[in-house]
C-alpha cells in the first residue's frame, strides 16, 4: 500500500523534529567530548580522588576475585606473641638467631630471608657462673683437665653471638639478609641524581659510614646501566648488615616498602639505585637462588618486564622463562594472596626454639657414655644449657633432659633385649622426667620395635617419619639419641594443622616480626593493618607460582574513556532517560564484569572509573540537558533540580571522602596531657560561675602556647588539656615541639600559681605528661557526632605519665620513646622504671627540666617573637602581674641576660597600677554582692510576704558585718525552701521563688569564700595584707551606705587596664623588634643551672645505687642533691621509698620498677 505525502504542516513539524533530534544528539556528543576530556583530566592527577578511588576498587578486585594459586614451598617463620611472651621484647641476642638457622639446616629448608636487619654489633658474653662451677669443679681439682674440656667450656661461657651466628649461616649456605635503604628527604630529592650523589658523598665523609660493610654487600648488587640509572628509585644511605654476616650469606636485599600508589601496600620494589650500583630487593636475590638464575643473566626493562631466562622453578619439571611486568620504576604490581594469617604456613619461632632445644640436648647427650650412672650429669647439663640460652620454659627444658637422657642410655640397653622395667629399675629419675614408660616405647619405635598396643599412632606415625628421613639422608647419627617428640601443630592457610620439623625441607621462608608491639604495620588490599614480612612472601609467591599481575595499559586508558562517553552521549540523546538509564546501567554492569574477569582471570588491571565516570557524567549531562530544555518550556524544572543537590557538599565529598568514614590514620606523634592539680581545692571554694573566668585565666594563655608549637588541641576536660602534635598533619619535628610547649607553659604557670594563691589561698601546680610512638588518628564516634582524635598506646602512656607526677614532686615526665625525637633538644633526668596502671612491662621515664639552650636556637632562630607573649601579659589578672615580677626577679639572679633585668624593670613599674587593680575590683566585688544581697531580699518577698530583717550591720567591724549578710542570704534560702508550697500561686511567684532560691544559695558560698579569702594567714603576701586590709574598710563602709551604696562601676578599673595595656604594647614592640636577641635570652630562661646539671648527676647516681639494692649509699646521693636543690621532690621520694626498701626489701624478681598504683 503505497505511503500517503505528508502533508506541509506534517512534513514541517517532521523537519523540525529532526532538526531538534539533530540538534540534541549534537549537544550530546559535545557533552560526550567535554565529558571524556573531564575524566581523562581527573584522571591524569596521580593522587587525585580518581586514582585514590580506582586503587579502592582495584582492592575489591583482590577480595572477590577467586583463589590465586599458592605455591607449596612459601612459607613465614615468626616472631610472635608467643616467641616474645618467652624471649623478652625485640631485639633479642644473635643466639636466637643460630638457634633458627641451625634448625632450618638440620632439616633442609631451602631458603631463609630476614626481614628483620643486623647492621650493629651484639655484646659478647660472659657466663662467669659457668667458668666458676668449671674452676671449682673436681677434675680441675685433682689435676689438669682434659684439653678438649677446657676448650668446650671457654666455647659455651665465653660467647660472641654474632660470630656464632656467621659460622651458622655459612654452614647453612641458605639464608639471606635483609638490610634498610634511606629515600632521600625531600629537599635533596629535588635537585634530582646529582644532589643525591652529592649527598651521598658527604655521607661517605663520616666517621661512621660502614664501607667495610657496603664492600661486603657489592657481590650481591648489579652495575647501573643509564636505562636502570634513569628509572629506579634512587636512594641516599643504604645501612647494610654486618660485612662477616654479609660474607657468609648466601645473598643479600634490601627489605622494606617505597613509595606505593598510596597508603596502601600494592607495588613491591625489584630494585633500588645507590652510589652506582642497583640493590635487588630480598625476594629478588632469594628468587635468583632459588631458579639458579643468577641476578647478572635477569633482563630489567623498567616500564616493561623484568625476565629471568631458563628459571629452574622449585616443584616444576622443565625451565620456563619468567617475565615479571613492572612500571618505570621497576616495582612490581603485587598479587596479594590473602589475608596474613589466611594463606602459606606460619611456623612461630616458639617452636623453632624447642626444635633446637631437642637438638642442643642431643649433641650434649652424646658427649657422654651410655651408662645409667650419668644420668644425672647428663640431665644437668642439658638443663644448664637450655635454662642459658633460653630456648623454652624451665618445665620444658627439664622435660626434654630427662626426655633426651632417658632415651640416650636406654637406647642400647633396648638393644640388648632389657625390658623397660629393668631400665627404669636401674635409674633415680628426677621429677621433670614425664611419662618415662613413653620415652621408652618412642625409643623402641624409632629402633624398629614395637611401640605397645597403647602408643600414640600420630606420634608413632612422626617417629617413623623421622626415622626414615634421617635414614635416607644418610645422617641418622646427627640425631641420636633416637627420640622424636610428637608432632606439633603450625598455622597453615588460616588453619592451625599437624606440624612436624621435617615440613621444613625445601620450604622457603620469609623470617620477620609479628608480635604485637614490634610489627611495622601497614595497609594491604586485604586488611587495614597486616605485617609487611607478609609483602616478601607474596612477593615471592608472585614470582614462584606465576600469579603476576599486569598493569593498566595507557594505549588503552584515554581512548575508552572516550569511545563510552560518545556511545553514552548517542545513546541519551536519542532515547528516553528511563531507557537511557536501562541501557547505560546494563553498559556499566557488563563493563564492570569484564574489567573483574580480566583481573580475576588473567592478571590484567583495567581501570574501572575513569570510563564509568564518563559513562556517568555524559549521561547526566545529557539529563541534564533534556532538564534544561524542559525548563525552557515549563519554567519549574530548574528550582527543582537545583533543590536537589548541594554544590558544596558534593565538592567537599569529592575532595575529602575520607572524611566521612570513622577509620583512623596510623601517624607518628606526640601526645600531651595536663592538669592543674590540688584545682579541687579552688572549686570548692568558688561559685559555678566564676569557674569558668578562673579556668580562662589558665586554659587559654597555655592553650596559645600549644598552638604557637603547631598543637592540635585535641580536648579539654575541665582543667585537663590533651593535646597531639604530628596529627592531623604530619610534622617531623613533634616532639620537641610537644617538649618546648610544655617548658614554654610551665614559664607562664608559675605567675598564674601566684595569682591562684593570692586569689584563692591554695597552692597548685600543672603536671605535664608526655610520649611519643605511632597512634591512630581520625575521626571518632559514630556516624552521626564525630571528633578527630588520636588513640593507641602511646596516649595511654602519656596519660599515666601526668599523674605520676604527684609521685616525685614534678612537673614535667616524658617517656623513653620520645628521646629519640627529641632527646638532644633537651635537659632530662632520669626518673624512674616506672610500671603503670594496667602495664605489665615498666617504662622509663625523665622529667623534663628544660631545653638545650643550642638547639633552641637553632629550632627558633628565624622565629618572630609569638603575638601569644602580648595576649599572656595584656588580658592577665593583676595577681599575675606580680607573679610575673618574681619570675623575673628569679630570671636575673639565674641568668646573665641584658633583656632579662629589662622585662623584670617593666613588671615592677606595673606593680603600684597592678595592686590598685586587685584593691579596685575587691571594692567593685564588695558593692556587688552587697547589691545582690539586697536585691535576693526584695525578689524573695514577692514569694514571702515579707522581708528578712537583720540586713544592717552599721558600725560593726567587718567579720561581723560578713557574718551578718552571710546568716542573712542563708536565713532567705531556709525561708524559700520551707515555703515552697507558695511557688505555685501563680507564674510570677514561681518565677521569681526559681530566681531568688538559687541566688540566696549561690551568694551564700561566695560571701563564705570571700570571708576565707580575707582572713590573715602566716605566709599571706605584702601586696594581699593591704588589699585584705582595704577589703575590711570597704565592707565597713558599704554596711555604713546601706541601700545607698552605690552600684559597681567599671570605669576605674578599666582606665587601669586599658593604661597597663599600652604599657605592655611597648614592652611587646620593643622585644618583637629584636626576635634573635629575644629568643637568645629565651634560650638561657628555658634551661637549667650549672648547679641543676650538677644535682642531677648526683641523681642520677642514687638512682642506679637504688636499683643495685644499694639503699645507704644511694640514699646519701639524694641527700647530697637536697643539698644543691633542698627542694627537689624526687630526691625526697626516692630517699622515703628507699627507707622503705630497707625495712620490707622487693623480691628476687625485681629489676628497679616501681609500680604506679593510680592512673
Amino acid at each position: 500500500m503505497a505511503r500517503r505525502p505528508a502533508l506541509p504542516g506534517q512534513r514541517a513539524a517532521q523537519i523540525a523534529a529532526l532538526k531538534k533530534h539533530l540538534r540534541t544528539l549534537l549537544i550530546g556528543l559535545a557533552i560526550g567530548v567535554v565529558s571524556g576530556v573531564m575524566v581523562m583530566v581527573l584522571g591524569s592527577f596521580e593522587e587525585g580522588f580518581v586514582a585514590r578511588t580506582e586503587l579502592l576498587l582495584l582492592d575489591v578486585r583482590y577480595r572477590t576475585r577467586p583463589h590465586i594459586p599458592v605455591h607449596p614451598d612459601v612459607a613465614l617463620i615468626n616472631y610472635d606473641d608467643a616467641s616474645l611472651a618467652l624471649f623478652g621484647g625485640w631485639p633479642w641476642p644473635r643466639h636466637r638467631q643460630v638457634a633458627l638457622v641451625t634448625v632450618l639446616d638440620l632439616y633442609d629448608a631451602r631458603a631463609a630471608g630476614y626481614d628483620v636487619f643486623f647492621s650493629e654489633r651484639n655484646d659478647i658474653i660472659v657466663m662467669d657462673e659457668r667458668l666458676r662451677q668449671f674452676v671449682r669443679s673436681d677434675e680441675v681439682a685433682k689435676g689438669r683437665p682434659a684439653p678438649e674440656r677446657v676448650s668446650r667450656v671457654l666455647r659455651t661461657a665465653i660467647r660472641d653471638y654474632d660470630r656464632e651466628f656467621e659460622r651458622a649461616i655459612a654452614k647453612s649456605g641458605n639464608i639471606y639478609l635483609g638490610y634498610f635503604v634511606q629515600e632521600p628527604d625531600k629537599t635533596v630529592a629535588v635537585g634530582g641524581l646529582p644532589a643525591i650523589q652529592k649527598y651521598v658523598e658527604e655521607d661517605k665523609k663520616s666517621p661512621t659510614y660502614p664501607h667495610e660493610a657496603l664492600e661486603s654487600l657489592a657481590p650481591h648488587t648489579i652495575a647501573a646501566t643509564p636505562d636502570l640509572e634513569k628509572h629506579i628509585f634512587k636512594m641516599s644511605r643504604v645501612v647494610p648488615p654486618l660485612s662477616f654476616h654479609t660474607r657468609a650469606a648466601r645473598s643479600a636485599g634490601f627489605a622494606q616498602i617505597v613509595k606505593d600508589l598510596d597508603h596502601t601496600v600494592r607495588l613491591y620494589p625489584m630494585f633500588m639505585y645507590y652510589d652506582g650500583k642497583i640493590h635487588p630487593s630480598i625476594g629478588c636475590v632469594m628468587v635468583a637462588s632459588v631458579t639458579g638464575v643468577p641476578l647478572d643473566r635477569w633482563v630489567i626493562k623498567p616500564g616493561e618486564y623484568v625476565e629471568l631466562p631458563d628459571a629452574k622453578v622449585p616443584g616444576e619439571t622443565n625451565p620456563v622463562t619468567i617475565r615479571i611486568p613492572v612500571n618505570e620504576n621497576g616495582q612490581m604490581l603485587m598479587n596479594w594472596a590473602a589475608k596474613f594469617d589466611d594463606v602459606f604456613l606460619h611456623v612461630s619461632f616458639r617452636l623453632i626454639s624447642e626444635y633446637y632445644a631437642y637438638h642442643t640436648a642431643k649433641g650434649l647427650a652424646r658427649n657422654y657414655p651410655a651408662d645409667p650412672a650419668a644420668f644425672g650429669a647428663i640431665y644437668a647439663d642439658i638443663v644448664s644449657s637450655i635454662d642459658e640460652e633460653q630456648m623454652v620454659t624451665e618445665e620444658e627444658s627439664r622435660r626434654i633432659a630427662g626426655e633426651i637422657a632417658l632415651a640416650h642410655i636406654a637406647t642400647p640397653m633396648l638393644k640388648a633385649g632389657a625390658t623397660h622395667a629393668d631400665i627404669l629399675s636401674r635409674l633415680k629419675l628426677p621429677d621433670g622426667v614425664a611419662a618415662p614408660e613413653q620415652v621408652l616405647q618412642a625409643v623402641d619405635i624409632a629402633l624398629q620395635k614395637s611401640g605397645g598396643a597403647a602408643f600414640d599412632a600420630a606420634w608413632q606415625a612422626e617417629i617413623e617419619r623421622n626415622v626414615s628421613w634421617f635414614v635416607a639422608k644418610n645422617r641418622l647419627n646427627e640425631v641420636e639419641p633416637l627420640f622424636f617428640p610428637p608432632a606439633r601443630t603450625a598455622l597453615w592457610q588460616g588453619k592451625q594443622t599437624a606440624f612436624s620439623p621435617l615440613d621444613l625441607e625445601n620450604k622457603i621462608f620469609m623470617i620477620g616480626l609479628t608480635g604485637v608491639g614490634t610489627i611495622d604495620l601497614n595497609p594491604m588490599p586485604f586488611e587495614s593493618v597486616s605485617p609487611m614480612v607478609g609483602m616478601h612472601s607474596n612477593a615471592l609467591n608472585t614470582m614462584l607460582a606465576h600469579t603476576f599481575l599486569k598493569f593498566p595499559k595507557d594505549s588503552w586508558r584515554y581512548p575508552l574513556d572516550m569511545v563510552f562517553a560518545i556511545v553514552t552521549a548517542v545513546v541519551g540523546a536519542l532515547t528516553s532517560p528511563f531507557i537511557g538509564f536501562l541501557v547505560v546501567t546494563l553498559i556499566v554492569a557488563g563493563y564492570s564484569y569484564a574489567v573483574w574477569w580480566a583481573f580475576a582471570a588473567h592478571g590484567q588491571w583495567i581501570q574501572w572509573l575513569e570510563p564509568v565516570m564518563a559513562i556517568s557524567l555524559t549521561y547526566i549531562g545529557v539529563v541534564v540537558y533534556h532538564f534544561i530544555q524542559a525548563r525552557r518550556e515549563k519554567g519549574k524544572v530548574r528550582a527543582i533540580f537545583a533543590a536537589m543537590v548541594s554544590p558544596d557538599v558534593l565538592k567537599y565529598m569529592e575532595e575529602h571522602p575520607e572524611s566521612f568514614s570513622l577509620t583512623g590514620v596510623r601517624k607518628a606523634g606526640t601526645t600531651f596531657f595536663s592538669s592543674v592539680e590540688r584545682f579541687g581545692k579552688v572549686t570548692a571554694g568558688v561559685a559555678p560561675d566564676e569557674l569558668g573566668g578562673i579556668l580562662s585565666y589558665y586554659l587559654t594563655p597555655t592553650s596559645e602556647i600549644i598552638m604557637d608549637y603547631q598543637g592540635y588541641i585535641d580536648k579539654y576536660e575541665g582543667h585537663v588539656i590533651m593535646a597531639d602534635f604530628g596529627v592531623p598533619i604530619d610534622d617531623p619535628g613533634h616532639a620537641w615541639k610537644c617538649c618546648y610547649a610544655a617548658i614554654e607553659q610551665q614559664q607562664d604557670i608559675l605567675p598564674f600559681q601566684f595569682f591562684v594563691k593570692a586569689r584563692y589561698g591554695v597552692d597548685v601546680f600543672v603536671a605535664m605528661g608526655i610520649n611519643s610512638g605511632y597512634v591512630s588518628a581520625g575521626n571518632m564516634g559514630s556516624e552521626k557526632k564525630m571528633q578527630y582524635t588520636v588513640m593507641g598506646d602511646a596516649v595511654n602512656m602519656s596519660a599515666r605519665f601526668r599523674p605520676a607526677n604527684n609521685i616525685y614532686d614534678t612537673r614535667i615526665i616524658a617517656g623513653e620513646p620520645t628521646l629519640p625525637f627529641a632527646g638532644d633538644c633537651l635537659e632530662l633526668r632520669l626518673l624512674d622504671k616506672l610500671l603503670a596502671k594496667g602495664k605489665t612491662k615498666p617504662a622509663t621515664i625523665y622529667e623534663i627540666q628544660g631545653w638545650n639552650p643550642k638547639s633552641y636556637l637553632e629550632l627558633k632562630k628565624d622565629a618572630p617573637v609569638p603575638p601569644s607573649l602580648l595576649s599572656r601579659w595584656s588580658k592577665c589578672p593583676a595577681e599575675k602581674i606580680f607573679g610575673y615580677h618574681r619570675f623575673w626577679q628569679q630570671k636575673e639572679k639565674d641568668f646573665a641576660h641584658p633583656l632579662i633585668p629589662k622585662i623584670r624593670e617593666f613588671f615592677e613599674s606595673q606593680l603600684a597600677v597592678a595592686e590598685e587593680m586587685i584593691k579596685v575590683e575587691g571594692r567593685s566585688e564588695v558593692r556587688k554582692y552587697c547589691t545582690e544581697l539586697y536585691g535576693v531580699r526584695d525578689e524573695a518577698a514577692i514569694v514571702l510576704g515579707k522581708k528578712v530583717d537583720g540586713m544592717a550591720a552599721p558600725g560593726k567591724p567587718w567579720d561581723v558585718i560578713l557574718d551578718k549578710w552571710i546568716s542573712t542570704a542563708s536565713e532567705i534560702h531556709r525561708a524559700l525552701e520551707e515555703s515552697r508550697q507558695l511557688a505555685g500561686q501563680s507564674p510570677e511567684i514561681y518565677k521569681a521563688y526559681v530566681s531568688s532560691f538559687s541566688r540566696a544559695a549561690t551568694l551564700t558560698n561566695k560571701l563564705e569564700t570571700l570571708k576565707a579569702r580575707l582572713a590573715f594567714h602566716a605566709e599571706t603576701e605584702s601586696v594581699m595584707e593591704r588589699f585584705i586590709v582595704d577589703m575590711h574598710e570597704s565592707i565597713e563602709k558599704t554596711a555604713e551606705a546601706g541601700e545607698s551604696a552605690p552600684a559597681p562601676d567599671g570605669t576605674e578599673l578599666e582606665t587601669k587596664r586599658a593604661a597597663y595595656r599600652s604599657a605592655v604594647q611597648g614592652i611587646y614592640d620593643s622585644l618583637a623588634a629584636k626576635p634573635a636577641e629575644y629568643h637568645e635570652m629565651m634560650s638561657q630562661v628555658g634551661s637549667v643551672t650549672e648547679s641543676q646539671k650538677k644535682a642531677r648527676e648526683i641523681f642520677v647516681e642514687g638512682v642506679n645505687l637504688h636499683w643495685e639494692r644499694k639503699w645507704d649509699e644511694s640514699i646519701e646521693k639524694f641527700r647530697a642533691v637536697l643539698d644543691i636543690m633542698p627542694a627537689d621532690g624526687p630526691s625526697k621520694s626516692y630517699i622515703e621509698r628507699v627507707h622503705g626498701y630497707k625495712t620490707d626489701p622487693p623480691g628476687d624478681k625485681w629489676q628497679g620498677e616501681f609500680v604506679q598504683k593510680k592512673k
